[in-house]
């Protein structure tokens, strides 16, 4: 780390432009590191200025990490008759940029008493308190302050985005055009004074203390869903093709993250489900859900970290530690007390070993940070100390066509609870020409299990929109056909047993036979299995009530 002037502002907030970003990317976290040394200097350079050392209310706090390196560092002026945290109410703050090159002095409000509703409407609270504030501090413009939310912190993560929707006056400065310690201690001086201008104006009336005005009953959230009330949890749906376990992941977040409205809206129809994947939706859009999908391709590198070529400033190529999806939403909450969600598809198509690496051991609810039994790794990139949060929660789905659950990784199964989601043929409680399409579903189950074994069956949601004969063939010819196509591996004699097509009149089979004249092909002496025959689809079944009321049978009328 480069020397410091001792006691001069400029210095300090250059040191941690260039030296920050480079600690967080090649080093470790730690307390005590040259980095907590750093902010710690500048911690007393500010308390040493008269105008915040001879007032006794005013208290100076630094973040840069918790365990981890924080995106975004940044050292705070908190008045105690406004609020003792930068969660809540107002302050003044150094905000560092994610890349080493800006920091801004802004005068913010905190974003955390907002985590419950969408990201959208808590933005539009921000900005709208923002605005009538501005009105309050009229003389921070002459000063050079600018009144709008246009920081940029060079940063794609979302608390750097609701740092920006937070600001109510700022001044930028960059690594190149650093202003002298006296430019620099006015501006925070005059932002220190309106900061007291607006907590005395404002009286009793605080930010912290102020309800969430603007937010709708449907976006309130409960008390019951913060980490210390829910255990961490890892559950994975699974179940054949179309049982809806995609459909329940809803469901499962909301238990999780909104158990009031859940409750509230359970088993009341589409506008409930609406309603629900509404809050869902919100939820993703904060931050607090995120949504990946496994595959053979998806590997370490892109759940927890790698190294990722980038094109640099000269065009010449770089590369960096670059986070991924389940560091980055570890990240995010760690810094926060409350739940979050990560929801895996199709968990099980993936290479667990090679996706997880040594984390499969600290995603274990007993092994979670601040738990009894807590773990923690170096990761292998960064180098960073690491934890899984004990308010992070992971939702998995399964399709069992692709894979048993008694082939799963040994590992995984130990440290998931499995909750299975079968065809519910209940749901299709109508008839089509005089075909019940639940016992139709039902019926063709049965006859599969029998072939196959329940991992294999065929799910409701494939017949879910078959309310007329047309939208029934489409169902068998464009969906269930090719499903038991890929099932039976095209063995054409086995799907037409479970289409009962052996008991049905030749003009309502879905499948037909041609025979081969096999003398005019080969010679005499070529033996052929006594199946030997060129199947073929027969498309005019699909249109005929008959052919689906032939499923049904044990034999032709």
């Amino acid at each position: 780390m480069q020397e410091i002037e001792s006691g001069s502002i400029r210095s300090l907030l250059t040191a941690v432009l260039n030296n920050y970003s480079l600690a967080r990317t090649e080093s470790s976290y730690s307390g005590d590191s040259s980095v907590a040394r750093l902010f710690g200097a500048l911690k007393s350079c500010v308390e040493n200025i008269p105008a915040v050392s001879r007032k006794p209310h005013l208290k100076v706090v630094s973040g840069y990490g918790k365990g981890n390196w924080a995106t975004i560092p940044w050292l705070s002026v908190l008045d105690s008759r406004e609020t003792d945290s930068t969660q809540r109410g107002i302050y003044v703050v150094y905000l560092f940029g994610e890349d080493g090159k800006e920091v801004y002095l802004t005068l913010a409000q905190g974003v955390t008493e907002l985590n419950g509703i969408s990201r959208r409407e808590a933005v539009r609270i921000l900005g709208d308190r923002a605005q009538k504030l501005r009105l309050l501090v009229p003389e921070l413009g002459a000063r050079g302050f600018r009144f709008d939310s246009d920081i940029d912190l060079n940063s794609v993560h979302e608390k750097a985005k609701m740092y920006a929707a937070s600001t109510i006056a700022y001044r930028r400065y960059s690594t190149g055009a650093m202003p002298s310690d006296e430019a620099l201690i006015g501006d925070l001086v005059s932002a220190i004074e309106s900061y007291e201008e607006i907590v005395l104006s404002r009286g009793s009336d605080r930010a912290h203390s102020l309800p969430v005005e603007a937010a709708s009953p449907s976006m309130e959230f409960s008390s019951a869903g913060r980490t210390s009330e829910i255990l961490p949890t890892n559950t994975i749906l699974f179940g054949p093709p179309g049982t809806g376990k995609t459909f329940g992941v809803v469901d499962r977040a909301l238990e999780i993250l909104d158990p009031d409205l859940l409750a509230a809206n359970k088993s009341q129809g589409n506008a409930a489900r609406a309603t629900l994947k509404q809050r869902f939706d919100a939820l993703h859009d904060e931050g607090r859900i995120r949504f990946v999908t496994f595959h053979q391709s998806f590997a370490y590198e892109d759940f927890v970290e790698g190294l990722k070529a980038r094109a640099g400033e000269s065009g010449a190529l770089e590369y960096g530690v670059e986070n991924g999806v389940f560091l980055e939403l570890c990240i995010d909450a760690q810094h926060s007390d409350l739940p979050y969600v990560l929801i895996i598809d199709e968990i099980n198509r993936g290479n667990i070993a090679r996706i997880f690496g040594e984390l499969i051991t600290l995603i274990e609810p007993s092994k979670r940070q601040g738990m009894d039994e807590a773990l923690s790794v170096y990761l292998p990139y960064s180098k960073q100390k690491f934890a899984v949060p004990a308010n992070l929660h992971v939702i998995g789905t399964m399709n069992t066509a692709d894979r048993s659950l008694a082939a799963m990784d040994v590992a995984l199964r130990r440290r998931f609870r499995f909750i299975e989601v079968p065809p519910q043929p209940e749901l299709l409680d109508w008839s089509v020409e005089g075909v019940p399409v639940g016992e139709l579903l039902s019926t063709l189950n049965s006859r599969i299990e029998v072939l196959l074994g329940r991992d294999h069956l065929i799910g409701h949601a494939y017949l879910m929109g078959a309310k007329d004969l047309p939208a029934l063939a489409d169902a068998f010819r464009l969906r269930i056909l090719p499903l038991l196509q890929e099932y039976f591996f095209e063995d054409w004699r086995r799907i037409a047993w479970v289409l009962n097509d052996d008991a049905k009149p030749h003009a309502e089979r879905f499948l037909r036979q041609r025979e081969l004249q096999l003398n005019r092909l080969f010679a005499p002496e070529v033996q052929f299995a006594p199946d030997t025959a060129n199947w073929y689809i027969h498309e005019a079944a699909f249109e005929q009530a008959a052919s689906y009321k032939g499923i049904l049978v044990g034999q032709a009328d």
